[in-house]
This record gives structure tokens, C-alpha cells and sequence, in this order.
């Protein structure tokens, strides 16, 4: 896309992976909030994480995301989220 300049219909970007939804102009804040709730339920620190190594794969071909895991998998909410799994609850996140 970027070399050819094509441009790209919704449709196909949706199917190849590159758009995560669409949604008609009028249902576009409902969309946008039904996406952000489903965020807000998710893991804070695995989030954080998450965008944080974004950011850093920006800065750097390869860059280095131990810390981030180690802060991930070391975390009381990634004990809450397997303990959760294991007992076939939700999880209970505190960004601990």
C-alpha cells in the first residue's frame, strides 16, 4: 500500500487483518465505546506491557522486552488471571 499508493476498501483491509472493525458513520461512537469497554476489562499490566513494546519495536528493530515481561509474568494480576482460567472464572484486575 504504502509503495504501490493503492488505496485500500474497508473490506478487504478487515479481511487481510489490517482494520480491527468498521462500522457505518452513524454507529461509529457506539463501536468506539463497545471497543473500549472490551478493553477495560482486560489485563492492565499486560496492556501497558503491550504498548510499551509497541513503542520501543518503533524506536528499534529489535528491541529488548525482558523487563516487561519479567514485569508481566511476575505480576499478581497475571496469578489472578491463571488462577481465574484454571477455576473457569473472569479475572479480577488491580494493575498489581
Amino acid at each position: 500500500m504504502l509503495l504501490t499508493s493503492e488505496l485500500i476498501k474497508a473490506p478487504e483491509l478487515l479481511a487481510t487483518g489490517y482494520l480491527y472493525q468498521t462500522a457505518p458513520a452513524p454507529k461509529i461512537n457506539a463501536g468506539a465505546d463497545a471497543l473500549a469497554n472490551k478493553l477495560a476489562v482486560l489485563a492492565p499490566i499486560t496492556q501497558k506491557a503491550g504498548k510499551i513494546a509497541l513503542a520501543r519495536l518503533l524506536e528499534s528493530n529489535l528491541p529488548d522486552c525482558t523487563d516487561l515481561m519479567r514485569e508481566t509474568y511476575n505480576s499478581q494480576d497475571f496469578k489472578e488471571g491463571v488462577n481465574a482460567f484454571l477455576e473457569g472464572r473472569p479475572p479480577k484486575w488491580e494493575g498489581k
